[in-house]
């Protein structure tokens, strides 16, 4: 008892307040969610915290805050393993945890942040079994002749994120000097109207992911074909075709495709291809990068044509070395041919 004692003193002194100690982790979550997250987060992050948040409340939100440890983390992450949850999602549960007690740190509700000290290394995700060369060769001439074949030749072999391929629009792109600059991204955002979520042009990922990269002979002969194919798309819907700022992928009344969509194209096509494994839009990312530095394109200007952010002292203090990076279009040439 004296030892509570001359800690609440010293929090006192410190002019702190004392910790309360009714206070649940469901509601320090719900506190956190309300005044904790960036007022200028996307809808897309508000939403997979508060998923996270409901989850972690169900199973431990009964909990007195002052009362938490770091194996109570632990032991929540590891009973989620067992049952069947990807490393990857134990993980995001671990640094869930860890913004709501930095932000209680932060507003002298604890002591301490037991979810920083918690054990890590059990929750490091586990490597997915990737796309190799001959699958992404084989991807993209399944794709041969589907109506959203440049889009997968695009995310093939540039690498780009599947929102910056689906916000891309032909004012950026420049078949005849084969380039294409990346400047935005198609994102989800409320309808300050209805409350709706609605698919919309926005910034990139990054200040540091806008770049102008040269496009390989096969994604400059798809885009060709994709931008006379949307001009008879646009005839024939006639009135019923939407004004879309340009997208160069669009549904056939010009509407913006939803991921949701992308992600069936992306599996149809990886059933044409006879390809068993699970495929999403963001494995084409990972297997461009591969790609590159198989060809032995430098890390940094892998990171040029990925439009990464900086993550080394290196890549930091590094500038592109040049306005239009063309690393990706010598290796995809030679993979993919220059038809």
């Amino acid at each position: 008892m004296a030892k509570q004692v001359r800690a609440a003193k010293e929090r006192v002194d410190r002019g702190l307040p004392l910790p309360d100690a009714s206070l649940t982790l469901t509601a320090l979550i719900d506190r956190y969610l309300a005044e904790g997250i960036d007022p200028n987060a996307a809808p897309n992050t508000r939403s997979a915290a508060a998923g996270v948040g409901r989850l972690v409340a169900k199973r431990i939100g009964g909990r007195k805050v002052i009362r938490l440890a770091p194996s109570d983390v632990s032991n929540l992450c590891s009973a989620m393993l067992e049952e069947g949850y990807s490393n990857s999602y134990a993980a995001r549960v671990r640094t869930f945890l860890g913004q709501v007690l930095k932000f209680a740190e932060a507003e002298g509700l604890v002591a301490r942040n037991v979810a920083s000290l918690s054990r890590s290394s059990s929750f490091a995700p586990k490597e997915r079994d990737r796309l190799t060369k001959s699958e992404v060769v084989a991807l993209v001439d399944a794709a041969r002749g589907d109506r959203l074949e440049a889009l997968v030749v695009v995310l093939a072999t540039l690498g780009l994120r599947p929102g910056e391929s689906t916000g891309l629009v032909w004012q950026d792109v420049d078949i005849d000097e084969g380039t294409v600059t990346i400047r935005r991204s198609l994102k989800r955002h409320s309808d300050p109207n209805t409350g709706t979520q609605v698919l919309r042009l926005g910034p990139t990922k990054t200040a540091g992911s806008v770049r102008t990269l040269a496009l390989p002979a096969i994604a400059r002969a798809a885009l060709r074909r994709r931008h006379v194919a949307q001009a008879a798309e646009r005839l024939a819907a006639g009135p019923y075709w939407r004004i879309n700022e340009g997208l160069v992928f669009a549904t056939e009344i010009g509407t913006p495709i939803d991921p949701a969509d992308l992600q069936r194209t992306v599996r149809r096509v990886a059933e044409k291809a006879g390809i068993s494994k699970r495929v999403s839009p963001y494995d084409f990312r990972h297997a461009a990068i591969s790609v590159l530095s198989d060809a032995g394109v430098s890390g940094e200007r892998i990171a040029d044509v990925a439009g990464n952010d900086a993550k080394t002292a290196l890549s930091v203090y590094r500038r592109p070395m040049g306005p239009v990076v063309d690393d990706a279009v010598g290796p995809m040439d030679a993979l993919f041919g220059t038809d």
